[in-house]
């Protein structure tokens, strides 16, 4: 995956996983908020972003939706992301 690819395969994870939390959802703001860092060429720090938000907030992902993270976090070379948040009990399989 080229870096461009990683961005638009990270903004539209965490888009999806937006769309299927409730609108009320306190961690709304906050993915809006990543999704806007990737428009400005900072997917790392998005990256970095969402794995603190789906810990914080206690946002449940998909084994899909981790898979397709880590492919990310592997192609922008920042795995340790993951590792370091490890959202893996946040994962739902």
């Amino acid at each position: 995956m080229q870096p461009q690819e990683a961005e638009t395969a990270l903004s539209d994870l965490i888009t999806e996983v937006k769309g299927r939390l409730e609108v009320s959802h306190p961690a709304q703001n906050a993915l809006s908020s990543s999704v806007r860092v990737i428009e400005h060429d900072e997917a790392e720090m998005a990256l970095d972003d969402f794995s603190h938000i789906v810990k914080f907030y206690r946002v449940y992902i998909t084994a899909a939706d981790y898979d397709k993270l880590c492919a990310v976090a592997r192609s922008l070379d920042m795995i340790e992301i993951l590792e370091e948040t490890n959202i893996i009990p946040f994962v739902i399989r």
